[in-house]
């Protein structure tokens, strides 16, 4: 794994530049924001070497994938209470919903374990089918979010960094093609 560091922007904002010609060691910036105070920083990760297209889709998608968990793991909250939607716990909300839909909500009551606070559990139960189902796809709708706007971060940052990087969707796929 490469190590990925975060600086404040000066004057170069170049995506990849070599900045010991000497040791010929290149730096990639990407992922640049701006604080609330307005100064601008970016994330960047040095490489003995000019990086090739592979390992920079390689950096930016590991990278972006991290953050991608981490935001779907505990990101989602459901009314003011934080879920852990960690693999195990998403298995077990799909099973439980999955069985009361089967049985037409027979299986319920059932208590999950979300979250006031880092130190404070709740143990919450759901009563209804219609409470489940709504906590369920409000999880599912968090998911899918989480992914799509973490998507569009790692391809813009590649398209910047990688000339011929174009991707597709399925709509421009059943026109012919790149419209």
């Amino acid at each position: 794994m490469i190590e990925v560091s975060k600086e404040l922007l000066g004057g170069n904002t170049a995506g990849i530049e070599e900045i010991d010609p000497i040791r010929s060691t290149w730096r990639v910036r990407f992922g640049r924001e701006t604080g609330e105070d307005g100064a601008q920083t970016c994330l960047f990760a040095d490489f003995d070497h000019r990086p090739t297209d592979s390992e920079l889709i390689h950096l930016i998608t590991e990278y972006y994938d991290t953050e991608c968990d981490t935001e779907c793991e505990w990101g989602m909250k459901y009314k003011d209470m934080v879920v852990n939607l960690s693999f195990e716990n998403k298995f077990n909300f799909k099973a439980a919903f999955d069985l009361a839909l089967y049985t037409q909500g027979k299986s319920l009551p059932i208590t999950f374990k979300l979250w006031q606070d880092e130190k404070t559990p709740v143990y919450w139960t759901f009563k209804t089918l219609d409470e489940l189902t709504e906590f369920y796809m409000a999880a599912m709708q968090h998911v899918s979010n989480t992914l799509n706007k973490w998507w569009a971060k790692k391809d813009r940052e590649i398209m910047r960094l990688i000339d011929g990087y174009k991707p597709l969707t399925r709509d421009k796929i059943e026109k012919g093609g790149e419209q």
